[in-house]
């Protein structure tokens, strides 16, 4: 299908110009005589603190619609009866909460019986996964930050690689583990805060910083999700941030882990954050903000098990903001306007540059997003929201003495790795200087209409990016003696000199993709409590670029190239997909749900495009090995299958259960394409994948001070590749890529994890002298245990030097794992009341039994400190060319610290909440 944008701008006319998700739930119950039990009809249901109400029927039934995730004071009135005041009533993301409440008659007016709701323990109307956190279950857990959150939900694999020792020719790194769900790839989790994305669709990272003081709520629905998200497979995670309310309130935290001062245990690790609330005007209620700050300074961002204290140059210093405007125009419109910002500047240490720590690379990340969001509710069963937003993420990585400043790189000698070719010799630049820029407009609109017992939604979205890209691999080279300083330049939206242009339309100009989705989706409540939602969504990419006509013959019969003759427009795509979720309670105890979904991705943008210069330089001159875009990469697919149970077995705990199984086709993978007049490698639809699994969970609500949350996963995840870049070396060698599936790098086939708090409350606990000294406390573990990942077995060889090496499989791909992980982390947690306030005070303990946990394994031992070749005859022989101190140095390069996880770590700081 060709560009043809007027259709679609028809489309956008017809429905509210409207990428941001749902972050409201909804309430519905039912208002009855206590002593009768008949329904009452026309009674106000009112959330206190806000415009949103509703009345009940001539069944006693109402709902409210779009009310923001949080925690609510519902109010219900009626002449003739006592006002209920329905307290602690949590209002969850794409959730419906319910509430029946019994009214009793009273001839007195003004008398007021207030009800505290209790959370149910299990969700009537889910009909798929779904795992949901508020920011008070987190203020007694040692976690912080989105990834360790969600690696202790089941279904989640968290791994990291040693980029020192797997080459990948989009080497980028992230500061943080990758996340694999049900079997995914890193990139298939879509993370949004209040409903904006968070994901770089250039690179697939995530590289925002979010102040943990503005968290709300955290919802994680995994596996199945409903039709009103798009173009994210295999999860959805929704941040809910705090708004203003009609009190001033404030807060601030700190923490800190110079405790120890010592060079074994401590790591430079502080951050302090604050964050205010309350009317902007004084007394004037209509307006209100929210706003969180947080600083955090690492002087080793990842410490190592193996090398204690501070790693140099493996820094990280970040900024970060999140502030919320919220006003009510009516008592039925409510407008949002918020900023989310952060700066992070950070060192990636690698191992081989021990002897060269000042030329380390170095990155610059920052990320901006703006948004306004607009609800107005018609009519109690009528509603809309219209939402905009502005997001740009910028990334710079180049070396850390010369950083951005592209003419410095070229007034220095390039000396190479020592004479054992194992480390790099002192002066020896980081070889890369790159930097780009993502910038994109959103636009959405949502309707939802109630019709009896439909619950139907429909909305549009639309994304219009601007990409830069500016790449250059030899900025040694960049010197005005040298006329050929940018032959291996990489650039698109730059100027050779790296300044930003808008000229050069889609061959050196920056790309223009156009993104647009539709769903429609219906919510259908059945007799027997039975809901099903059934939903379709359409998804659409233009990529705006050219693609070679002839593959195998890029420079066309003549063999000149000529870009207008040799390339032609690409082709725009879109897919239908289809959803379905039913969930069946069988018992006032008991659920069971079942979910099918069609889900789709379109690569990250990275693997699109190349500067056509560049591509003719790779093609004609074959200077080097790398892998280049291919702008006519079709989207990858999913098709998932979910069947739960969830079975309440007290008043306090449920069990849950849930079998999924996905079957993932037209991965992206690289591959060597024949071709005149020398072959290229480029990404292609080619891999496929069938992860399954078992997941069990046991959660108990607070019960004798005990509270938990515990869960295990059995699962398996195949294909023939594990990422974009998976096959770098057998398109480097032109060999044949793997056709049979094999363990992806994410296959983990055991993962346990929970938490366990125990809580002594006020004037509870052991007394001395009568005096409750473990009052206000809480005692919160962590605990994480996963079998090892797969990887290949080598035939043992001289794994740690810098020189190419194409190594000899002893065993087949992946076939191999390595050991168990485990880590159990610990948060003490003491609360002191104080004058309208209270403090905090929290030790944390990370990895507190100090387990030794792999990262990455070299491939010719499966262990992290030893490749074994110094022990083969050809190593002997190595050993006794280079003495001593050769030995000495490959001892010391084999025990990279990047390979191990981090030691055991205290941490201590304080909270004051106003």
């Amino acid at each position: 299908m060709k560009r043809s944008f007027m259709t679609y701008w028809l489309c956008l006319l017809i429905f509210p110009a409207l990428l941001l998700a749902a972050t409201t739930g909804s309430l519905r119950g039912k208002v009855s005589n206590a002593a009768s039990g008949e329904p009452i009809a026309g009674v106000n249901v009112v959330l206190e603190e806000t415009p949103l109400g509703s009345a009940s029927d001539i069944n006693g039934v109402f709902q409210i619609n779009n009310i923001p995730a949080g925690t609510y004071t519902l109010r219900v009135t009626s002449v003739g009866y006592k006002t209920a005041a329905v307290e602690n009533l949590k209002i969850h993301a794409d959730l419906q909460a319910a509430m029946d409440v019994n009214l009793e008659e009273t001839a007195i007016a003004g008398e007021v019986v207030t009800i505290f709701a209790e959370r149910p323990l299990i969700e009537i109307d889910k009909t798929s996964s779904v795992q949901i956190t508020e920011s008070a279950d987190l203020q007694n857990l040692p976690v912080r930050g989105y990834s360790d959150i969600i690696k202790i939900q089941s279904g989640v694999q968290s791994y990291s690689y040693n980029t020192s020792n797997a080459g990948r020719y989009y080497n980028e790194n992230t500061n943080g583990p990758k996340i694999s769900v049900r079997g995914s790839r890193d990139d298939e989790v879509m993370f949004n805060v209040d409903g904006v994305s968070l994901n770089d669709p250039y690179s697939g990272f995530v590289t925002f910083r979010v102040p943990d003081l503005a968290w709300n709520e955290l919802s994680f629905l995994k596996g199945n999700f409903s039709a009103e998200y798009g173009r994210f497979m295999s999860g959805v995670v929704n941040w809910t941030t705090k708004s203003g309310g009609e009190d001033y309130h404030a807060e601030a935290e700190m923490s800190t882990d110079r405790v120890i001062n010592d060079e074994d245990h401590s790591f430079e690790q502080d951050k302090y954050g604050f964050a205010v609330s309350g009317p902007i005007i004084p007394g004037n209620n209509r307006y209100r903000i929210f706003a969180a700050y947080e600083r955090g300074d690492h002087g080793d961002r990842s410490p190592s098990w193996v090398d204690r204290g501070v790693k140099s140059k493996n820094s990280t210093v970040w900024d970060a903001l999140a502030a919320k405007i919220t006003t009510n125009p009516t008592d039925n419109m409510r407008l949002d306007v918020g900023l989310l910002y952060s700066d992070e500047v950070w060192n990636e240490y690698r191992h081989s540059y021990y002897f060269n720590l000042e030329h380390m690379p170095w990155y610059h990340d920052e990320n901006l997003a703006a948004y306004v969001r607009y609800n107005h509710a018609v009519a109690a069963d009528l509603n809309y929201t219209l939402t905009a937003n502005y997001t740009a993420i910028e990334r710079f990585r180049g070396d850390n003495s010369f950083r951005d400043d592209i003419w410095a790189y070229g007034t220095v000698q390039m000396p190479n790795y020592d004479a054992t070719a194992l480390f790099w010799q002192e002066g020896r630049m980081y070889r890369n200087f790159m930097k780009r820029k993502t910038e994109y407009y959103s636009f959405r609109g949502d309707l939802q209409k109630l019709w009896g017992e439909h619950d139907f939604q429909t909305g549009l979205e639309m994304q219009t990016y601007t990409l830069r890209f500016y790449e250059h691999g030899f900025p040694n080279a960049v010197r005005p003696d040298n006329a050929a300083a940018f032959i291996d330049l990489n650039n698109f939206g730059y100027t050779e000199n790296g300044v930003e242009t808008d000229a050069g339309g889609d061959v050196t100009g920056p790309h223009k993709p156009v993104v647009m989705g539709f769903y429609a989706q219906d919510k259908i409540r059945l007799e027997y409590g039975i809901r099903v939602n059934v939903g379709l969504r359409w998804d659409y990419l233009d990529p705006d670029a050219r693609q070679i006509k002839d593959p195998h013959t890029p420079f066309g019969a003549d063999g000149s190239w000529d870009i207008n003759d040799d390339t032609e427009a690409t082709s725009a795509f879109s897919i239908w997909s289809p959803r379905l979720g039913v969930s069946f309670p069988v018992s006032d105890v008991t659920t069971f749900h079942f979910n099918y979904g069609r889900y789709t991705q379109f690569p990250a943008f990275y693997s699109y495009y190349v500067d056509y210069d560049y591509f003719e330089h790779i093609v004609a001159d074959s200077p080097y090995h790398t892998v280049i875009g291919n702008p006519n990469l079709e989207p990858t697919k999913t098709t998932s299958y979910e069947f739960g149970i969830d079975h309440a077995l007290g008043e306090y705990s449920v069990f849950a259960f849930t079998a999924y199984y996905k079957s993932i086709e037209d991965y992206v993978n690289a591959q060597n394409i024949s071709a005149e007049p020398s072959s290229y490698s480029t990404y292609f639809n080619m891999d496929r994948a069938v992860s399954k699994g078992l997941e069990f969970e046991f959660r108990l609500k607070p019960y004798k001070r005990f509270a938990a949350a515990v869960n295990y996963t059995l699962s398996w995840a195949n294909g023939t590749g594990s990422s974009n870049n998976g096959n770098d070396r057998v398109a480097w060698t032109g060999s044949d890529p793997p056709k049979f599936s094999n363990p992806l790098v994410f296959d983990r086939r055991h993962h346990v994890s929970g938490v366990v708090t125990y809580t002594f409350d006020k004037n509870d606990g052991p007394r001395i002298g009568g005096y409750p000294f473990l009052e206000n406390t809480t005692f919160g573990f962590n605990l994480d245990a996963a079998s090892g990942r797969p990887y290949t077995k080598k035939v043992v060889y001289n794994e740690v030097s810098l020189g190419a090496t194409f190594p000899e499989n002893e065993r087949s791909i992946n076939s191999v794992y390595i050991d168990w992980t485990y880590q159990l982390d610990f948060r003490l947690t003491r609360t002191i009341p104080l004058y309208r306030s209270e403090l905090d005070l929290f030790c944390n303990v990370i990895n507190v039994l100090d387990a030794e946990n792999f990262v990455s394994v070299w491939e010719s031992s499966g262990v992290a400190g030893t490749t074994y070749w110094l022990e083969t005859p050809e190593g002997q022989n190595w050993v006794a060319d280079q003495g001593e101190e050769g030995e000495a140095r490959y001892r010391l390069r084999e025990t990279d610290p990047n390979n191990w996880n981090v030691p055991r770590m205290v941490q201590v700081g304080l909270a004051v909440r106003y």
